[in-house]
């Protein structure tokens, strides 16, 4: 059983219908007992509680990003440089038939 001593923070609702105002006298105490008093598994309150921060996390920085923006991230920046080197390809490509064509 888990037994982590933290500051719960709950999402909106739980899957009763209460909400983080109905629990709110539980701010100090274990997981597990807190997760008892819900009804819920501990792991279930401990993913609420990880989601929570990883929420107001990303609210206190807009600029962090999840996981999937990260590979996106670097899917797109493989792209770019890849079509950089297309663009200056064919930049060398063009410069060098219009001299052709001069002559």
């Amino acid at each position: 059983m888990v037994n982590y001593e933290s500051v719960i923070q709950l999402p909106a609702t739980d899957t009763s219908g209460r909400t983080r105002n109905d629990i709110s006298g539980c701010t100090r105490t274990s997981i597990a007992d807190v997760a008892r008093s819900l009804g819920v598994s501990d792991r279930t309150l401990w993913y609420w509680v990880s989601e929570e921060r990883k929420s107001r996390q990303r609210a206190e920085d807009p600029s962090s990003l999840n996981a999937d923006d990260v590979a996106e991230l670097k899917r797109l920046r493989r792209e770019n440089a890849q079509q950089r080197e297309d663009m200056e390809i064919l930049r060398k490509a063009a410069a060098y038939f219009a001299k052709e064509t001069l002559r």
